[in-house]
């Protein structure tokens, strides 16, 4: 009997001392067994309430001053029936001292109620914490959107009448321009004009996918006439240049689901960039795949290249305009970073793979489930043409 009553001494001490709250309640709700953590939470319970103390009568010492007697009864029945379920989910409580504790309940074989608490109040401090600052995060971003929305039209009207103005002037549209220079000037305000209202819509299109809010459209799209197309379009930049621009399209015709303006922004970007850093002679080559997987635009250059710890933040906004491998080169360092998103939104991915001085390959792999014929999964022949 003596050592029973020593085993039941020393369970006794070793609940007392442990640091989180621990309290046994029997199948009627009355307290049997707590520590001193849980008697310094509830002490006002224990100085007021007649023994055996009950559960009830406990929950209602920890409820906010402030609620009406309804509510007061409400959250007790509410405390009450998550009591009775003890199934060890762990619920939190905010307790009048302004502590919080999450709390977590199991039934014993006999039908008690062992309940188990854990002081969070720092992690629920810190909760509120991110959460407020994502509130701020929240309000600036909006304020942003909001400032680029309003400059982009303050800034596009104005652009409008330059670039218009100056295209009347360059074509000598109402009488002949007598002094060659005048000319020249009217083409470099023009194309000024051009670039600005290309750098504005970048800046608007990255501040939407920061913000969630970038979109693209949903049409049947050829993406072997959308390559060749780019190519097209770039092929001037090229050829003065003085670099090859080469293309590898497959014999069939790939259909494909997505915004064929999008589309076509990605390849203009990445075939942009491909030139941009390709010296005088180099060549770029830009071809489609079509695989079982998917389907595969690659863009290789004999350019630069980019370098290691380059590599690590080349798709940051912004980043090319600081970076020294690229200083001297024109670009506001958004095209990577926008090119990415806009793949993502055709539910694609990009890779990129380059080192210093051995040129760069991009590749822009888009899902099978967006081709609107079944994936062929056989070697095409491939034909080669030159933009140079």
């Amino acid at each position: 009997m003596q050592e029973v009553l020593n085993e039941l001494r020393l369970l006794r001490e070793a609940v007392d001392i442990t640091p989180s709250p621990f309290a046994l309640y029997d199948r009627h709700n009355r307290l049997l067994v707590w520590n001193k953590s849980y008697e310094n939470i509830h002490h006002e319970a224990f100085r007021k309430l007649p023994r055996p103390i009950a559960y009830e009568d406990v929950i209602r010492l920890t409820l906010n001053n402030e609620l009406s007697e309804e509510e007061a009864d409400q959250q007790v029945a509410i405390r009450l029936r998550a009591h009775q379920v003890a199934d060890g989910r762990p619920s939190d409580h905010l307790y009048p001292d302004g502590r919080w504790f999450r709390i977590l309940k199991k039934r014993t074989a006999s039908g008690a109620i062992a309940g188990f608490a854990t002081d969070i109040t720092e992690l629920k401090h810190r909760e509120f914490e991110l959460e407020q600052a994502n509130r701020v995060a929240e309000l600036a971003s909006v304020a942003k959107s909001e400032f680029l929305a309003m400059m982009s039209h303050e800034l596009r009207t104005p652009l409008n009448a330059i670039i218009g103005f100056s295209d009347i002037i360059r074509n000598e549209v109402f009488g002949e321009i007598r002094v060659g220079r005048y000319r020249g000037y009217a083409e470099d305000i023009h194309n000024s004009g051009q670039h600005l209202l290309q750098v504005i819509n970048q800046i608007l299109d990255m501040s939407k996918a920061e913000a969630g809010k970038l979109e693209i459209g949903d049409e049947e799209v050829e993406l072997k006439d959308l390559l060749t197309r780019a190519v097209t379009m770039v092929t001037p930049r090229a050829r003065q240049d003085g670099i090859a621009l080469l293309q590898e399209l497959p014999e069939e015709a790939i259909p494909f689901r997505g915004d064929s303006v999008r589309l076509l922004q990605i390849l203009l970007n990445l075939l942009s960039n491909s030139v941009k850093f390709t010296p005088k002679n180099g060549t770029v080559h830009a071809s489609l795949l079509d695989t079982p997987s998917g389907v595969e635009f690659v863009i290789r250059d004999t350019g630069i290249g980019i370098s290691k710890d380059d590599m690590e933040r080349v798709l940051e906004p912004f980043y090319q305009a600081l970076s020294p491998s690229t200083r001297g080169h024109e670009g506001t360092g958004l095209g990577l970073p926008l090119t990415k998103r806009l793949i993502e939104l055709h539910g694609g991915r990009m890779e990129i793979e380059s080192a210093p001085g051995e040129g760069t390959t991009v590749r822009v792999l888009l899902p099978a489930d967006r081709i609107t014929i079944d994936p062929p999964g056989k070697t095409t022949a491939l034909t080669a043409s030159t933009g140079s």
